[in-house]
């Protein structure tokens, strides 16, 4: 068989398996799945404590944001592109408290999205007030800030966390850990936070080094001189 028939029929097998994969409705598992996840929902974007007094860039769901303090001091995020001349906002300053300044022409906006001044207009410009960046809606649960990516009018918080992250008595300092994964982020919390693996993978023999009457590393002597 030559390699242009071999490739031929490994084609032919590959739309075989794709067209019983979906099935006779032609519909798959993920054609209702939007490529970069669902837009009307709260997602986790960052510990709050790594905004601080630099603005802080992160790409969500493709899109570019840049988070800062406001003038009360809660994390609120911005499209990253300023809407003047579009440079990024995250490669600016927070020079004037609870604001954010364009680095390309000094524009500087609040948490709000509005332009509130122009280090290269008149205090009196009019051309001020016509600029505004898009906000997204920020809210802080457990040391997380929380971005709402849609664009109706979000939901409360709470319906979209799992029960875990809303019970007061959990601090989630034990459990905190940060990984970037491309995927909705419901599906991890929900598959890596619960104790399956106790007994899904009870006869993983990794769980036989692990006795609390007999420890595993020899114990180390040591010397005080005495």
């Amino acid at each position: 068989m030559d390699t242009t028939s071999r490739a031929n029929g490994s084609a032919r097998m590959a739309e075989s398996t794709v067209e019983e994969a979906y099935g006779a409705s032609q519909i798959g598992p993920f054609d209702y799945c939007p490529r970069l996840g669902f837009r009307e929902y709260w997602y986790p974007a960052v510990e709050a404590r790594q905004v601080r007094r630099k603005p802080v860039h992160l790409q969500m769901l493709g899109d570019d944001l840049v988070l800062f303090r406001d003038k009360t001091g809660a994390v609120v995020a911005l499209s990253d592109w300023c809407p003047h001349r579009g440079a990024r906002l995250s490669l600016g300053l927070c020079e004037f408290e609870g604001t954010v300044t364009c680095p390309y022409h000094g524009y500087v906006f609040d948490g709000t999205g509005q332009c509130v001044a122009g280090l290269i207009e008149r205090p009196d410009s009019p051309f001020i007030g016509k600029l505004r960046a898009r906000a997204y809606p920020t809210e802080e649960r457990m040391g997380i800030v929380f971005v709402w990516m849609g664009q109706t009018a979000p939901v409360p918080l709470d319906e979209d966390l799992p029960a875990e992250l809303s019970d007061p008595e959990l601090t989630g300092r034990r459990f905190m850990r940060v990984k970037v994964w491309e995927a909705n982020w419901t599906e991890p919390m929900a598959q890596g936070i619960d104790f399956h693996e106790f007994y899904l993978h009870r006869g993983v023999n990794i769980w036989r080094l692990f006795n609390y009457r007999l420890g595993f590393f020899r114990p180390k002597v040591a010397y005080t001189g005495a």
